[in-house]
């Protein structure tokens, strides 16, 4: 329980600083094509480099503290929060726009009853493959690492051939990223509900 808890912990801080990040920056090039313009060629250039990639730099620039294993976790939740809400503010179906435009909608009025809700589909969809991708680049930095964490066992298991403390840690990750990605499903949802509301 106790590695179980820095895992989570872990991954719950890089997932909120990179889908935090991801979401600011997909909002800002979905509404903005000048933004889109000048950020998307640096964008896609990271975006191709996978989060394991970075850990050797991010060594030699972080340590091998905590702060690297939160800066790694939330490369790998930003790419596809970032893609994921750029291209579904950008692609709101047109209907819904003339229908704000009918209302007069202010901008902001736009944004928050037509742009965000016709875009929640994609923006969780990006949501849950972060939190999938946060899930990986946790495990994947513990095993380099760390001292503590579902990760850190899992190497430990190995070196000490423990096959049963190995298959514990993957059915513990397996769980505890299933049960997240159900609780992000509810919430999108709970969040569609004007969509079947409205039938």
């Amino acid at each position: 329980p106790q590695h179980a808890g820095i895992s989570l912990l872990r991954v719950l801080l890089g997932f909120a600083v990179g889908a935090g990040a991801g979401l600011a920056l997909g909002a800002a090039m979905g509404l903005s094509r000048r933004v889109d313009d000048h950020v998307r060629p640096l964008f896609t250039a990271i975006a191709q480099v996978p989060a394991l990639a970075w850990i050797p730099l991010a060594m030699l620039l972080l340590g091998i503290g905590e702060t690297l294993k939160i800066v790694v976790i939330a490369k790998a939740a930003f790419v596809p929060v970032a893609m994921n809400t750029s291209a579904g503010i950008a692609n709101v179906p047109r209907a819904l726009v003339e229908v704000g435009e009918t209302f007069r909608f202010s901008p902001l009025q736009m944004l928050r009853h037509v742009v965000l809700p016709g875009a929640v589909p994609p923006i969780f969809t990006g949501l849950r493959y972060g939190l999938t991708h946060a899930w990986i680049a946790l495990v994947s930095v513990e095993l380099l690492a760390s001292s503590e964490g579902l990760g850190y066992l899992l190497v430990w298991g190995r070196q000490m051939f423990w096959l049963d403390t190995v298959l514990v840690a993957m059915i513990v990750i397996g769980i505890i990223g299933f049960a997240s990605d159900k609780l992000l499903a509810a919430v999108e949802a709970r969040l569609q509900r004007w969509r079947t509301d409205g039938v």
